[in-house]
């Protein structure tokens, strides 16, 4: 994906690059703990197109939460979004916002891209920095295919030391040295 505008020139995008680039500015925005509505909203809108892209493509496969659980949560989700896109009918409310939702949308949002390409390799840097820090920090929260190809990354049982290093990073020098880490991967892959 290339992250540079064109001087004079148009983009033609399909929704995928978009949903990628929305949600690589989420992920980048998350990662300097830089504003979280920003972040918020870019990720569920990258969440919305992978979602439906999905569900169009009929390469959705899993359900991530519990229908008794479901219900409750998208609307949770939904309001967030909708106040922070809409004001034609609350122009004059407030909201309290609780900015651990947006972990739950890029969680759902990458765990939706995995389904779409197949591979973590087709994911882009500051999407693979984010299944990364999942990794160390909520395993819990990855599926299947991204805890293999992250523990492929890291090696299958990350010593404890580097665990403990990893734990002294902040959020943007974890990324700093995941994205490193990628294109050390990638230029290795063309060699």
């Amino acid at each position: 994906m290339n992250t540079t505008l064109p001087s004079n020139k148009k983009l033609k995008l399909s929704k995928m690059d978009v949903a990628h680039q929305q949600l690589c500015t989420a992920i980048e925005l998350w990662f300097n703990n830089k504003y979280p509505v920003s972040t918020y909203t870019l990720a569920y809108a990258a969440h919305e197109i992978i979602h439906y892209y999905g569900k169009k493509s009929g390469k959705t496969k899993r359900t991530l939460i519990f229908d008794s659980d479901k219900k409750k949560l998208i609307t949770r989700l939904e309001k967030a979004a909708h106040f922070f896109k809409h004001a034609n009918k609350d122009h004059d409310k407030t909201f309290e916002f609780d900015p651990g939702l947006t972990m739950g949308i890029l969680v759902f949002s990458i765990f939706g891209l995995l389904e779409i390409v197949n591979e973590m390799e087709d994911l882009e840097a500051l999407e693979y920095a984010f299944v990364n820090w999942i990794y160390l920090y909520d395993p819990e929260w990855l599926g299947e295919a991204a805890l293999e190809f992250s523990k492929k990354t890291w090696g299958s049982e990350m010593p404890q030391e580097v665990r403990k290093y990893f734990t002294k990073l902040n959020k943007y020098e974890f990324m700093q040295y995941s994205l490193k880490k990628w294109n050390d991967h990638k230029n290795k892959d063309l060699s």
